[in-house]
């Protein structure tokens, strides 16, 4: 189990310049809490009283109360949170109204000014500025009343308040000198710019005031009036607040102008820009379209899903964008964003309000693939009822049909099928539609969706309906919350849950597409483009007159004067080793000195030496390693750099789970992760949640989060008050009390005359009563007279028309009104949440900051960016940086960030976009390179005008051998070097060479419309070949646990390999390739079985596999047509990530045809023939025959050239060994002692052929330990005594060992090989059929794996089939034993069932009824044609069993493969293996003959009723193809498998489908002579008509009767057996005949026990009939087959 780590909440904590108290910070707390109290008191009296006729003044005591708050604000936390707290007061806004109006105003001498600064204005700036006041969520709002009132009206506050700082600023080396405590003039300026970026930002209203640049640019020109020297850290923090206020400022004047030309002019063709918005020369195309983002809804409007107009898409030339710099920036990522998550659903439910305005919607549910997305859609019955809790919110709760394929399951299979379909998941994105309206909404955390863990009961009797989706066959109950709660949509769903709209309702489905993913990136995009506070605004979006120099600044937080890193920590010596961002950096000594190489010493200096650092690590080269170590270097400097926590992002979970957890094996504990999809357990203990739980909170915080939760839990008993009266009035009642309140003579012609509060009962509702007094009304054909009229006349004076509209208009009015209060309540509601989150997420702020590595995805981080923006982290490192989408590094980019390192290579894969028209590759949409990283976008610009920064490559690569490291250097990198270690790889054992391109012209498979993946692709031949591939390389015995790596870059191939490989492996899907098939609605759940052989498979896409390695690589590349069309992997960038992870080996399997027509891949191929690893025929080779020439060119070639993974000649040679071998290649193992020398010097004392152990384990150097272990599990020899010349040991990788000829008896070796009398092994045996040997074989005393040792490879290989063989076998025995019963159970249901002469009159009612088609269609339309429910459990139970048979298809046909390939191998060597046929289990038979029997108990008990029916005028048209070709599919499938009682089922089943349809139209015959003409004409199945049919059945009974009287002794066959006799030459019905089958049912549950009993002998007889016999039966001189007699094979 792996080790969790554990993240410490430190008892000392860092400096006051973090945020943490200092040391005699602590020591004052230590003294308690009463002296802290004591002082917040006594500074609390310092504030004036008001008293009448004296207005209130601090006077001489305003110096004491700003000095004595700054000390208490730099106490322990809670005093500081109180002490903001009572600033923000009216009583703190008088000091500091005081200070400026009064005490500025009036300063006369400059000593005055000085002394005003030093004991007022400073500490209430530092105050302010003190990070932990800054980085506060819960003060936030605090902070902000103070800044409020420091700007004052229209800003005159703030004026007169930085007049005199800027004032003072030019007086400050002048006269009076200034005292030593005094800073000096450079941090008085950061301090006053740091305050005036603050008080704008909190109230950006400020910014059209024209005070506000006169201000700044007052204060630049006092920053660049200091001496160069001084123009420090300080200086260079004012500059960054000045810079952030111009960016506002610019961004304020330029919305809506039209962009300026790029001074960087370039020959190009102006076409017409259509704007966004206003800007638009035909103005905005709907409600949604603006040209400030910060006005656009992430969800689309109704008005946008309906517009006709192409949405505005910004091209990638800035200089084309309606605004510049880091706005224009941020809008078009914004937008391009929003257009590849949202177009394809504004699209698709576009169409699909069209349909429902047609009225002609489409009920199915099967996946759709309108617009290029897969939906799900559902009918709605109704919105049944609005609730709102503290964990949902405010939730609406629908009713909808329940799909068609689980309507018709029973309720345990439909409990399993929402369980396996993913339908409806919780977060899952929908849109409820009716007729001209869309609301999108996510499945809310209410809904009730299957426990997996919950027991089932597997009865088939229907439920109480409960409100979860799987109860009811007929609706499923779902819950969902708005996506974006606006006023228009509340409304709408409070209409559509109080009216009842009779219009038709949808709800779409669009699976795999989660709100989060998309929403908060895009709500973060526009908090940055309102803000503008984003760092590096210069790089990223340069102006077009001001480009970025060549050499990018160093991070702010190292300009500190004297400012060095100490890179100690990387050095093997652990002396000192300085450097200086401003030097020149020497990459030599520090390459010299640590693990790094040149390059990665020089990436490492750089990026400590530029703010934006930008790193390429080509496949190989170390990146993660290069980034582990800036991190080390950075965590060693923190206290002196005061960077913060550092902010680690990667775009998936996986690739951060792997960073963090490498850190923390490297040293690093004060880790936090964010965000709850991590799946690893060592960063269990160090996720965020639980790390909070052991927080303790100050007593603020505490306060605080009471408040707001008692204000939350207010506005939620208001919701919920409010939906009660939702339910507890209707919409008429409420229009009486509001008519009683508007017209009360109205009121009383309508509802009655109420006297003393008494009102006559009557009755009619409400309800009624209205519609009642609109019908009264008189007709007239003159038009209503206005509204307003009619409320005040009488009722008799009132139209039938007037009447109606007055209703109308009061039924609008009611309504209106409840929309409005719901709105308000949500409104209250939603504000008392964030403020209840603000206060929870305080303690978060805090154990963060006290964290050194901070690891979140860019998703995750988007949606905690309220909570990141509290921090002080100045640096931020992202790996893969080049698979990010540049929206995401933008959010990542947090306003407190000054130093960013993004490590990536932009010739690997790009980010992942939706929409192919936004893409680089796309020729239509290189304009938008929507899917473009920033990290390619800054070291290779799209545009060769556009700046370029510079970047740092490793050239080193490490993972690679020569041969195949030569592809990309050949094509993509030319100045790769191959380090050292990977020219001394070993060779792939098994194969001639270890790179190869295998081609073939087999042709993919064509897609399937109805399957999830039909837009994937898939080639059969390659699946074949891959899966024998990997089986050869697997059977050498020497790749291990994550050796073997199969990629494919078809999502569709990954699901046929996994099912072809699963049962023969371990096989491990990524985890990201598992969320995309299961996004496809794909069942990729665990199987019931497994034959786990000790082998683990690594099966993943492409995309999927960046970052990853292993040593052999097998490749599918699945395209291969005529028209050269290779899809995915056209792409550089694909087919290079592709290529470079293999170590040892990679095997290409594919179409050179198709893909030579790209460029890179014809490269490819040519250097591939130029070196002779290219052909049609796969060259492998025998590892002890390596002369001998193996060639393959197709699946099967490699059992029959190469069985065992050998060869198949008579070895004749000496093996490498030394020894002779008798016997065919690779099956006899050598018994003598190894030859080669241990590192002591010694001869190894294990086996010729295994790995030899560790020196350790030599007997003549081990320790006394080793030397007296016993090793001879016979005797008590011990290893010293061993004599190894004679018998060597068997050393195991669990570390035990033993003497070989104990080993060997332990294994029962004997059974498997003749041995002689010297214990050497000189042939194989021929294997008995027995299955009752041990479960498994491994070590004796552990219970360890033995797949490392070669010797018991064929005895561990077949034990493992032997288990596997029982398991499956088990497990379909006792599934189809207990659906068997469940039929018979119907069975008799339907004959005992009641039958009452309605039922036999709709049997025999007129008309004509057609069973045609499908099984499950026909039952359909006999429960259509007699109405109710009498067979719909039948039905549910049919489809229950057709699951079922699925399932058992896919299992037995795998299982069937591997026992194939065993019997090929033992074919291979003359049946030196298990003799005959394979084992021929029957699964696939048993599941459709009881599905047939399901089907014929319906039908049968159908054409029972008819046979009643005293007159019949029903016309059935039978047709029998489906049932014919189904019985004879399970006569065949019995007769090769030689299942006898299977086969006479088939035969007696052909004979009852033809006898029931003969007797179906015997009853109509019975109904009377006015039918007998209809009937002669149709009576398909007369005798004189279709004699074939009728003879056919005859014939299958003679069969039947043959194969009873050979085979067959039970009473059961000849039963059936007379039934269909009589059925078909008496023409009678099955019930005449019927009688409970009690000793069937018990036949079936002794068979299936039988097999379940662990105490029970296996056996397989010579047909290959597995079965199972009694201990005790052993005695028994022969012990035959029950199934077809045979003898068993083996001896007992």
């Amino acid at each position: 189990m792996a080790p969790s780590g554990a993240f410490s909440h430190p008892e000392s904590r860092r400096p006051t310049v973090d945020g943490t108290p200092s040391k005699a910070q602590k020591t004052q707390s230590a003294q308690g809490g009463d002296s802290n109290e004591d002082a917040f008191h006594k500074w609390r009296r310092l504030i004036p009283r008001a008293s009448p006729g004296r207005p209130q003044s601090f006077g001489h005591k305003l110096p004491q109360f700003f000095q004595g708050g700054y000390k208490l604000v730099q106490g322990d936390l809670n005093m500081l949170q109180r002490t903001i707290t009572e600033l923000a007061t009216e009583q703190g806004a008088l000091a500091i109204r005081e200070m400026i109006e009064e005490r500025v105003l009036y300063c006369r001498t400059d000593r005055d000014r000085f002394n005003l600064w030093r004991t007022c204005i400073h500490p209430f700036f530092q105050m302010l500025t003190e990070p932990r006041v800054a980085r506060s969520a819960i003060l936030e709002i605090h902070t902000g009343t103070i800044y409020n009132v420091v700007l004052g009206s229209n800003a005159s506050r703030l004026e007169m308040l930085f007049n005199f700082l800027i004032d003072l600023a030019a007086r400050w080396e002048m006269e009076p000198r200034l005292v030593n405590d005094d800073e000096p003039k450079c941090e008085f300026l950061e301090i006053c710019t740091q305050i005036l970026s603050k008080a704008i930002h909190s109230n950006t209203k400020n910014l059209a005031n024209e005070i506000i640049p006169q201000i700044v640019s007052r204060m630049q020109e006092s920053i660049e009036s200091l001496a160069g020297n001084d123009r420090n850290f300080w200086t260079l923090q004012a500059t960054k607040h000045l810079e952030y206020i111009q960016r506002r400022l610019r961004a304020t004047k330029q919305v809506g102008s039209v962009p300026m030309p790029s001074a960087l002019e370039h020959a190009t063709f102006s076409l017409r820009r259509d704007l966004p918005g206003k800007l638009s020369p035909d103005g905005p195309r709907h409600d949604n379209d603006s040209e400030d983002i910060t006005q656009i809804r992430i969800l689309p409007t109704m008005s946008e899903i309906v517009s006709d107009r192409t949405d505005y898409r910004p091209v990638h030339d800035l200089s084309q964008l309606h605004l510049s710099g880091i706005q224009g920036l941020i809008d078009r990522h914004f937008r391009l964003l929003r257009e590849d998550m949202i177009g394809p659903l504004k699209e698709y439910v576009s169409e699909e309000l069209q349909v429902l305005a047609a009225a002609d919607h489409d009920h199915r549910v099967a996946p759709r693939q309108k617009s290029g997305i897969r939906t799900y859609s559902y009918t709605v019955v109704e919105i049944s009822n609005a609730t709102c809790t503290r964990r949902g919110g405010l939730e609406f709760h629908l009713k909808i049909e329940q799909p068609l394929a689980a309507s018709k399951l029973s309720n345990e299979a439909r409990e399993n099928w929402w369980d396996l379909s993913r339908r409806l998941e919780i977060g899952a994105l929908v849109c409820f539609l009716q007729k001209g309206t869309a609301v999108f909404c996510v499945v809310s955390e209410s809904t009730n969706r299957p426990n997996p863990t919950r027991k089932t009961s597997k009865s088939n009797e229907q439920v109480t309906e409960k409100r979860n989706l799987y109860s009811s066959n007929k609706f499923a109950y779902v819950s969902l919350n708005l996506a974006e709660p606006t006023d228009a949509d509340l409304g709408l769903m409070l209409r559509t849950l109080l009216l009842n709209h009779s219009s038709q309702q949808s709800l779409v489905e669009f699976p795999g597409v989660l709100l989060p993913s998309f929403k908060h990136t895009l709500s973060a995009l526009q908090s940055i483009f309102k803000s503008l506070d984003l760092p590096f605004a210069d790089l990223l979006a340069p102006s077009f007159d001001r480009l970025p120099e060549d050499t990018i600044p160093p991070p702010l937080y190292a300009a500190k004067p004297q400012f060095a890193y100490n890179l100690k920590c990387l050095t093997s010596d652990g002396i000192d080793l300085l450097f200086s961002p401003r030097d020149e950096p020497n990459p030599q000594e520090l390459c010299h000195r640590s693990s790094l190489d040149l390059g990665q010493a020089t990436a490492l200096l750089n990026a400590l030496r530029r703010s934006l650092a930008l790193i390429q690590g080509p496949p190989g080269t170390g990146k993660s390693y290069t980034g582990e170590a800036i991190i080390k270097v950075l965590l060693a400097n923190k206290k002196k750099a005061r960077t913060g926590p550092i902010l680690c992002v990667c775009y998936t979970n996986h690739a951060l789970d792997q960073l963090l957890e490498h850190l923390w094996h490297g040293g690093v504990k004060q880790i936090i992760r964010i965000g709850s999809r991590s799946k690893s357990p060592i960063l269990a203990d160090l996720n965020l949640r639980n790390v909070g739980k052991d927080a303790d909170r100050t007593r603020s915080e505490k306060k605080s989060s009471w408040q707001t939760a008692m204000t939350l839990t207010q506005t939620e008993v208001g919701m919920k008050n409010y939906m009660t009266g939702l339910r507890s009035a209707t919409i008429a009642q409420r229009v009486k009390d509001n008519v009683k309140a508007q017209a009360p003579q109205l009121h009383d012609a309508i509802f009655g005359v109420e006297e003393d509060g008494w009102t006559k009962v009557t009755r009619r509702d409400e309800h009624a009563l209205l519609l009642h007094w609109i019908s009264a009304g008189s007709l007239s054909e003159s038009s209503p007279r206005d509204i307003d009229v009619l409320r005040e006349e009488d009722s008799g004076a009132l139209s039938h028309n007037e009447r109606a509209l007055l209703c109308a208009n009061w039924g609008s009015e009611v309504v209106s009104d409840l929309e409005e209060e719901l709105v308000s309540l949500h409104d209250d509601y939603q504000k008392a949440k964030r403020r209840y989150g603000a206060a929870v997420r305080e303690v978060d702020i805090r154990v963060l900051q006290e964290a050194d590595i901070i690891g979140v995805t860019t998703t995750g981080l988007a949606k905690n960016l309220d909570l990141l923006r509290h921090l002080d982290s100045k640096v931020l490192l992202c790996e893969e940086a080049g698979e990010v989408l540049e929206s995401h590094i933008l959010t990542a980019l947090l306003p407190s960030i000054e130093h960013a390192i993004l490590i990536g290579d932009h010739l690997q894969l790009r980010p992942q976009i939706v929409n192919y028209e936004l893409c680089a590759a796309n020729p239509h949409g290189e304009k938008y390179s929507l899917d473009v990283s920033l990290f390619e976008r800054l070291v290779q610009p799209v545009r060769p005008t556009d700046p370029r920064l510079p970047f740092d490559t490793l050239e080193v690569q490490r993972r690679m051998h020569p041969s195949i490291s030569g592809l990309i250097r050949g094509t993509l990198y030319d100045s790769l070097k191959d380090a050292e270690s990977v020219k001394g790889y070993p060779g792939v054992v098994g194969m001639k060479k270890r790179l190869f391109w295998f081609n073939h012209d087999e042709p993919e498979s064509g897609s399937d419309p109805s399957h999830p993946t039909s837009t994937s692709r898939t080639n059969d031949f390659e699946v074949e070949m891959v899966c024998a591939l990997v089986s050869h390389l697997v059977r050498q015995g020497v790749y291990g646990r994550d050796d073997v790596a199969v990629l494919t870059p078809y999502l569709g191939q990954l699901l046929k390999l996994k099912r072809k490989l699963q049962n023969s492996f371990e096989v491990v899907v990524d985890d990201r390739d598992l969320e995309e098939l299961q996004n496809e609605g794909l069942d990729t759940t665990p199987q019931v079985y497994k034959q786990a052989l000790g082998r683990c498979l690594r099966l993943a896409t492409v995309d999927n596999f960046q970052g990853e390695e292993a040593q052999v690589v097998v490749i599918s590349l699945v395209r291969s047509n005529q028209d050269r069309q290779c899809g995915f992997l056209k792409t550089k960038n694909r087919i290079n990530v592709l290529l470079s992870r293999a170590k040892h080996g990679m095997y290409i399997i594919g179409n050179s045809a198709t893909y030579g027509a790209v460029e890179m891949w014809s490269d490819v191929i040519a250097m591939l023939k130029r070196d002779g690893n290219f052909g049609t025929k796969l060259p492998l080779q025998c590892p002890r025959h390596k002369a001998k020439a193996i060639e393959v060119s197709g699946p099967d070639d490699f059992v029959r050239l190469s069985p065992e993974a050998g060869c198949n000649a008579q070895c004749s040679l000496l093996l490498d060994c030394g020894h002779a071998c008798l016997t065919p290649c690779n099956w006899i193992p050598c018994s003598k002692r190894c030859d080669k020398l241990l590192r002591c010097g010694h001869q190894c004392p294990s086996l010729c052929g295994e790995l030899c152990p560790d020196e350790e384990l030599c007997q003549i150097c081990a320790s006394p330990e080793v030397k007296a272990t016993v090793v001879d599990m016979r005797g008590t020899r011990q290893y010293c005594n061993i004599d190894l010349d004679m018998e060597p040991c068997v050393f195991m990788r669990c570390g035990h060992f033993m003497t070989v000829s104990s080993m060997d008896d332990q294994l029962g070796m004997g059974d498997y090989y003749e041995i002689a009398t010297d214990g050497a092994i000189i042939a194989m045996k021929t294997l008995s059929k027995s299955l009752s040997g041990d479960c498994f074989k491994a070590c004796p005393h552990c219970k360890g794996s033995l797949r490392d040792i070669s010797r018991y490879g064929r005895v561990v290989r077949q034990t493992v089939l032997d288990e596997s063989t029982r398991q499956f076998v088990r497990w379909y025995h006792a599934e189809w034993a207990g659906l068997e019963q469940r039929v018979v159970a119907e069975q008799k249901r339907l004959v005992y069932a009641e039958k009452p002469a309605q039922l036999l009159e709709l049997v025999a009612k007129p008309g004509g009824l057609n069973i045609e088609g499908a099984f499950l269609e026909q039952l359909f339309a006999i429960n259509d044609w007699i109405g109710g429910d009498r067979y719909l459990p039948i039905i549910r139970l049919y489809a229950t069993i057709s699951d079922y048979l699925y399932r058992v298809q896919l299992e037995e046909e795998s299982y069937q493969h591997a026992n194939g390939h065993a019997q090929h191998t033992a074919e291979a060597y003359k049946n030196i293996g298990r003799s005959l046929a394979g084992f021929r289990t029957r699964g696939q038979l048993l599941a459709r003959i009881v599905r047939f029997r399901c089907y014929l108990a319906a039908l049968e008990d159908f054409l029972h009723l008819r046979y009643r029916a005293k007159k019949c005028f029903t016309m059935v048209t039978f047709n029998l193809d489906t049932a014919v070709d189904e019985c004879e599919r399970i006569i065949t499938s019995a007769r090769i498998a030689k299942y006898a009682l299977q086969e006479i089922e088939g035969h007696v089943f052909y004979a009852k489908i033809v006898a029931m349809a003969r007797l179906a139209n015997d009853a109509v015959q019975a109904a009377g002579d006015e039918q007998a003409n209809v009937v002669a004409d149709d009576d398909i199945f007369d005798d004189r008509v279709l004699p074939d049919l009728v003879v056919n059945a005859k014939a299958h009974l003679f069969q039947a009767e043959l194969l009873i009287h050979k085979y067959v002794s039970e009473v059961n066959a000849w039963a059936e057996f007379e039934v269909a006799v009589n059925m078909l030459f008496d023409r009678v019905t099955y019930y005449e005949h019927y009688k409970h089958p009690r000793a069937k049912w018990d036949g079936w549950s002794a068979t299936a026990r039988g097999f379940a009993d662990p105490g029970r002998l296996w056996y397989a007889c010579t047909e290959g009939h597995p079965f199972t016999v009694a201990a005790d039966e052993e005695s028994m001189e022969a012990i035959k087959c029950p199934e077809c007699l045979a003898s068993a094979e083996g001896e007992f």
